[in-house]
């Protein structure tokens, strides 16, 4: 269960947020300006999805995660065309995991698996809505939009907070899939 990994201060920070007035109503209003359909073609794009038969290696290691952490259902995984080392898990009604090419290319495969459990972990932590929105947030304001007003800005900067903070939670989770702190710290 996700309460066996996640850190207290990853809970006490989502607790603070979900405190903000104006949280839930930036949330929703972003949400229904964007749709799912929209935000899952913008980080899916230039994405294939791990399957039997694409990233045949990589879809095996994901089912053997799946396992470890007692998880009941396979999320989509992607592998998107990017030399940037990273990983994400995002989405919203549907959550989904992005490995990019440059990771899968880096690490090997306990250190992936490693990060497939992290990002694993923020599914069945329930971070992706908010990690998704942050996203968002974070590229909106890059480009200018108006729609990252003053309260848009103040949701922005308590959502990086928390992000930080459930990242520990995380990284416990991807601990747990590969049971060997030299494989986590190898990875970091």
């Amino acid at each position: 269960a996700p309460r066996a990994w996640e850190h207290p201060a990853d809970k006490a920070a989502l607790a603070a947020l979900r405190k903000l007035p104006v949280f839930d109503d930036v949330l929703r209003k972003l949400f229904g300006f964007f749709g799912e359909k929209p935000i899952r073609l913008a980080f899916q794009a230039n994405a294939v999805r791990v399957s039997e038969r694409q990233f045949p290696h990589i879809h095996a290691m994901y089912k053997d995660v799946l396992r470890t952490m007692d998880c009941d259902r396979e999320y989509q995984l992607f592998v998107s065309q990017t030399p940037i080392v990273n990983a994400g898990a995002y989405g919203m009604d549907e959550p989904f995991i992005i490995l990019n090419s440059g990771t899968v290319t880096l690490l090997e495969d306990e250190e992936l698996r490693y990060i497939l459990g992290h990002e694993l972990g923020h599914i069945l932590s329930d971070h992706v809505l908010y990690r998704t929105m942050t996203a968002l947030l974070i590229e909106l304001a890059g480009m200018g939009f108006p729609i990252v007003g003053i309260a848009a800005r103040a949701v922005l900067v308590a959502l990086l907070e928390w992000s930080r903070k459930a990242e520990l939670s995380c990284d416990r989770a991807g601990l747990l899939s590969v049971q060997d702190p030299e494989v986590v710290m190898r990875t970091m």
